[in-house]
């Protein structure tokens, strides 16, 4: 008979591959940057959903894009990082080279404490990413994003410090709820960013006074050399609708 493989796979139309689906045994996941030689780019739509066994995931460098409920419901999930940041045991460290995370990606990830790090190159947060993550503490917002979708971190129970790294410049869209029920929320404004400012306001975030806040860049560590980023493959079931919980 044929044996199963670990990773399930397509091949995207930029010539890269997606992971839809993992079948192994190893609670502790490691991704690889290539199969049967092809780049790994995406960690598709539902492809770890549900699995209530895994408890670390190691991401490679060249992943661009997280699909939507990727992670949604793995509640013994600990943390998520990249061979960069083999030695964090908890949190959430992503790929320098991400760019978007789907909506629900990592809902109801309550075994994730610590620090989740959005880097600099990711442009939007959909809807629910990581709602329900309520072990988290500590949020860094890398400065290229443009949109935080509605309920993002919805019922981030824990979250303390959310620290803002956009620039006074940069135009950012934090929609309605994306920080509800966050009781313990702080916001470090670093830049003085106004569309942050004006969302903090609206929804009573008690923002610290900008001039305490002292830059602090999410660790960003070198992207091996590698294929060039493809575009984000179109995922018309994974985008962000404006829909509630699915």
């Amino acid at each position: 008979s044929v044996e199963e493989p670990v990773f399930t796979h397509r091949i995207l139309s930029s010539g890269t591959a997606s992971v839809t689906g993992y079948n192994g045994t190893d609670t502790a996941v490691t991704v690889p940057a290539e199969i049967d030689g092809v780049a790994v780019t995406e960690i598709g739509r539902d492809a770890f959903k549900g699995n209530t066994a895994i408890t670390s995931v190691t991401l490679p460098d060249t992943v661009v894009r997280i699909g939507a409920s990727a992670f949604d419901g793995c509640t013994a999930l600990r943390s998520v990082t990249t061979p960069s940041f083999a030695d964090s045991a908890s949190g959430i460290h992503l790929p320098a080279a991400l760019e978007r995370i789907g909506a629900y990606a990592f809902r109801g990830c309550a075994g994730i404490t610590g620090r989740v790090l959005i880097p600099n190159r990711v442009d939007e947060i959909q809807t629910g990413a990581f709602a329900g993550c309520s072990g988290i503490h500590y949020l860094t917002v890398g400065g290229d994003v443009d949109k935080i979708g509605r309920s993002a971190f919805e019922g981030c129970t824990k979250l303390a410090v959310a620290n803002f790294q956009s620039n006074s410049g940069h135009l950012i869209d934090i929609q309605e709820d994306a920080f509800k029920d966050c009781p313990q929320l702080s916001v470090k404004n670093t830049f003085g960013n106004p569309y942050v400012r004006n969302y903090c306001g609206k929804n009573r975030h008690y923002v610290m006074p900008e001039a305490t806040a002292a830059p602090e860049t999410p660790p960003q560590p070198d992207t091996p050399a590698g294929p060039e980023t493809p575009p984000a493959e179109p995922d018309p079931a994974g985008e962000d609708t404006g829909a509630q919980t699915p």
